[in-house]
């Protein structure tokens, strides 16, 4: 597998709670300027299919300010998901589909801003802990599989490297 080449994976949930996620990760990472902008933009333009009319309407809504910007380091990210946003052939399928470092991320910055009042969402999910938490898991586990090799020094207790 070549040095961009990205194992996808597929996170199982429901429409309304990928709208959701999608929508709060979005509100989150616009105008960070970070790393954020990145992962949150690709899963959005690798999924853009999977979204209903409204849902597509809605983010290119949110994105659309951030990619009118013109800011050097956020504007091409949003302006490719406005791009799939605006073009995606819808397919009906279900889920989000992405690599695992961007779907953590999502979730990352989707938690982050949802903290801030609106944690329904992650209290229906974490009702059966086992159904995210299992998909979590299988993220991260890939994650520690393809880890970068200089990354594969640290020892299993925190704060040692293996000589």
């Amino acid at each position: 597998m070549g040095m961009n080449a990205r194992k996808r994976i597929y996170l199982d949930i429901n429409p309304a709670d990928r709208a959701r996620l999608l929508a709060s990760a979005t509100a989150y990472a616009t105008g960070r300027r970070t790393y954020v902008v990145g992962a949150v933009s690709d899963v959005i333009a690798a999924n853009a299919g999977r979204l209903d009319a409204a849902v597509r309407e809605t983010l290119a809504d949110a994105i659309r300010p951030a990619a009118d910007a013109g800011d050097s380091i956020d504007a091409p990210a949003w302006t490719r998901a406005l791009a799939a946003l605006e073009t995606a052939a819808p397919d009906g399928s279900d889920g989000l589909d992405g690599n695992a470092v961007d779907l953590r991320i999502l979730l990352h910055c989707a938690f982050r801003h949802d903290m801030g009042g609106g944690a329904g969402l992650w209290t229906r999910l974490l009702e059966d802990p086992t159904v995210l938490d299992g998909q979590w898991r299988a993220i991260a586990a890939r994650d520690r599989k393809n880890s970068c090799p200089a990354l594969r020094r640290w020892g299993s207790r925190p704060g040692r490297i293996e000589p």
